[in-house]
């Protein structure tokens, strides 16, 4: 392909782009695929088993394109997706990704590439800005200080973020403790294996509302993990500063080493905002990193209105958001700050703190008071139950407050495919005290009952408008009629 065949196939890509993007607006096809004729393998069946030896013409790939890889496609930026999390992406940053593809580059030194290693760390400072985080984060040249040690690298995904700080945090703690000799107890120098069995006395906490791409973090580190569980306050699910704080005591009594802890800014099941102040403190008062998993609710301030959700962001050591679920961003975007990037630079040996990728849009938040009206559709219908606290653009309800009820509705929504929604799932307590009961002139006191609670996940994306509320919500009304009338299901 020369530079005017690259030209012509362009033309035609974008043109295709378009329609595709506006047909999917208009609603000129389903969100999901039509599962009457696509099947696991379909695939398979019509590609050939090996690659073309020789090239073909772009009008032919095109058209293999739009006929056999387009009807197994669920639409994700389609106004039917309020699955999942949103991932966003725009023409602004599709011209980008061009650009950089043209470029090529990879800025993993300042050398590699000056401007691309440069214009990473100031998109980084200016984020700082945005998101009104604490000045900690900016780099040392956005903080005029050049002994500052705070700053920023764009990584990949929240997972992986996670992943290389707690590794950069585990060779951390082993420096420390091999350099200083009066750390170790004889148990670390049994059988010459110091490191090891640091490293077995490591321990990281979380609760159980993170993302499971967090206990797999400290599993990929080989440290220990401690989930703790949330308790229930009415909607809300609660990461309990005292249960970490006893956690940590027992820890320490047993020898462990606290290494690291994450509270979630947007869980993923159902968008809990869990307690940075409290949590941050109990961080403090032991010493223990405290990160910030933000990916999803992280972006939500760049609006002021949504601030008062980051109360306690000033304890924490290192902060990381998606970019690509609501900034308009393509995917794979996960900026992440640490107060101190030494955690990655010495662990890793690297001299800048300085990856790949550029980015650029800020996002439209009228999802947010969208996900409120739609609260207010399903409340006012009566046949729904709201199971989570409702501040950003999440909502989650059930049907009938019926576990099989909510999951035949998903059954038929998506059998239907004209809108798309999945399941979630939580425990909670049947009493938020324990209960007294009286049996045989006595009084017992049993525990709290934990029973599962089956939801439906609705999540307004960067496109959605109130006309997509509605039309939501109708079909969800009318797969519950057609539920209530034609199902049978004891009750859960």
């Amino acid at each position: 392909m020369d530079c005017q065949d690259f030209e012509n196939a362009a033309e035609k890509l974008v043109h295709y782009i378009i329609e595709y993007r506006t047909g999917a607006n208009k609603r000129q096809f389903n969100v999901l695929p039509d599962m009457n004729m696509i099947r696991p393998g379909y695939l398979y069946n019509i590609l050939p088993n090996k690659a073309p030896e020789c090239s073909e013409q772009f009008d032919e790939i095109l058209k293999d394109v739009i006929m056999k890889i387009m009807p197994g496609v669920t639409h994700w930026q389609h106004p039917g997706f309020h699955a999942f999390y949103p991932t966003c992406t725009s023409y602004p940053t599709m011209l980008g990704d061009l650009l950089a593809s043209a470029i090529g580059c990879v800025g993993f030194t300042w050398l590699a590439c000056p401007a691309c290693t440069e214009l990473e760390v100031i998109t980084m400072d200016w984020l700082v800005h945005a998101l009104n985080l604490p000045e900690k984060f900016l780099s040392a040249t956005g903080k005029g200080d050049p002994t500052h040690t705070g700053g920023g690298v764009i990584e990949l995904s929240a997972s992986m973020a996670c992943a290389t700080l707690t590794m950069g945090l585990r060779d951390r703690m082993l420096r420390n403790h091999i350099k200083n000799p009066q750390l170790l107890t004889e148990s670390d120098y049994l059988s010459g294996n110091g490191p090891g069995s640091l490293v077995d006395r490591m321990v990281a906490y979380t609760s159980d509302q993170a993302h499971s791409s967090v206990t797999r973090a400290f599993r990929i580190a080989m440290i220990n993990s401690r989930v703790i569980k949330s308790k229930r306050h009415n909607q809300c699910l609660i990461f309990d500063p005292d249960d970490l704080r006893q956690e940590i005591e027992k820890d320490l009594l047993k020898g462990f080493i606290p290494l690291v802890c994450v509270a979630t800014m947007g869980t993923t099941s159902t968008c809990e905002f869990e307690d940075l102040y409290g949590i941050g403190q109990v961080c403090k008062d032991y010493n223990i990193w405290f990160h910030v998993d933000a990916a999803y609710g992280g972006i939500a301030l760049l609006c002021p209105e949504f601030h008062h959700l980051s109360k306690g962001i000033e304890f924490a050591d290192s902060l990381n958001i998606n970019a690509h679920k609501m900034m308009m961003v393509n995917v794979e975007s996960s900026p992440l700050w640490l107060s101190d990037y030494r955690v990655l630079t010495e662990a890793f040996e690297t001299n800048p703190l300085y990856l790949q990728h550029t980015y650029k849009g800020m996002p439209d938040y009228r999802h947010a008071k969208l996900a409120r009206e739609f609260e207010k559709l399903l409340l006012a219908d009566g046949r729904f139950q709201i199971t989570n606290c409702v501040r950003f653009g999440l909502v989650c309800f059930q049907l009938k407050n019926d576990n099989q009820l909510t999951m035949a509705l998903h059954e038929e929504l998506t059998k239907k495919g004209e809108i798309f929604l999945v399941l979630g799932c939580t425990e909670i307590n049947q009493e938020s005290k324990h209960r007294k009961e009286v049996e045989d002139g006595e009084i017992i006191e049993n525990s709290d009952k934990l029973t599962k609670v089956t939801f439906l996940r609705f999540v307004c994306i960067h496109g959605t408008t109130m006309d997509d509320i509605k039309f939501a919500y109708e079909k969800i009304s009318l797969a519950a009629t057609y539920i209530l009338d034609n199902v049978e299901v004891s009750c859960s």
